[in-house]
C-alpha cells in the first residue's frame, strides 16, 4: 500500500506478516528470534540495512506477542529513509524476511544477552501487581525467569531457524509505504 503525504521529509516503510496463535511454551523462541533479527545495532536489520548499506535512519523488526495465549503474534517491522532510498530498503527488507541469512555464531551473544535480560527485568514495587496480573493472563504461574532460563541454557540456533521457518519465511507479506510520492520511485 502506498499512502501520499507530500508534507513527509522521510519515509516510512512498515512491514506487517501475521503470525500464529502465541504460546508462552515458545517465549524463549519469540525473543532470541527478535533478538537475532533486530537486536539493535547486532540484529539483522539494523547491520543490513543501515550498518551496511546505509539506507536507514531507524530500521527494527519484531514478532509482537499478544498478552493472552491463542491470540496471533506477527512481525511488525519499520525502515524511516528518504524517499529515494525507499524501493531499495524495501528489497532488501523483503529478502531479509524471505531469505533470512544464518549466522549460528551470532547465538552466544543472543543466549547472553536473553540470560541478562531475564535476571534483570524485574518490576519496581509500584508496578509488581500489574506485571505479576499480566503475567498470570499469559499462564505463568511463576517468574518467567525461572521458567525460561533453562530453556535459554539449552537454546539452539536451529531453534531460531526454525522459528523463522514457521512464523515468518513464506508467508504473506504487507508492506505500507507512506511519503512524498515526488520522492519516491512509485
Amino acid at each position: 500500500y502506498f499512502l501520499p503525504n507530500k508534507e513527509m521529509q522521510q519515509a516510512k516503510i512498515y512491514f506487517y506478516v501475521n503470525g500464529q496463535p502465541y504460546n508462552i511454551s515458545e517465549d524463549v523462541d519469540y525473543e532470541a528470534f527478535n533478538q537475532y533479527f533486530s537486536g539493535g545495532f547486532s540484529g539483522l536489520v539494523m547491520n543490513e540495512i543501515r550498518e551496511k548499506r546505509s539506507m536507514a535512519y531507524t530500521a527494527f523488526g519484531s514478532v509482537l506477542t499478544p498478552s493472552r495465549q491463542g491470540i496471533e503474534a506477527f512481525l511488525y517491522g519499520y525502515v524511516g529513509t528518504q524517499g529515494d532510498k525507499v524501493a531499495d530498503a524495501v528489497d532488501v527488507y523483503m529478502d531479509l524476511l524471505k531469505n533470512m541469512p544464518l549466522y549460528p555464531e551470532r547465538l552466544d551473544n543472543i543466549k547472553t544477552y536473553l540470560r541478562q535480560s531475564s535476571l534483570t527485568d524485574k518490576p519496581s514495587f509500584r508496578e509488581a501487581s500489574f506485571v505479576f496480573d499480566a503475567w498470570q493472563k499469559l499462564g505463568y504461574t511463576e517468574d518467567p525467569a525461572k521458567v525460561n532460563m533453562p530453556k535459554i541454557d539449552s537454546l539452539t540456533f536451529e531453534q531460531i531457524e526454525s522459528f523463522y521457518n514457521k512464523y515468518i519465511k513464506d508467508r504473506p507479506i504487507v508492506v505500507v509505504i507512506m511519503g512524498d510520492p515526488k520522492t519516491i520511485n512509485l
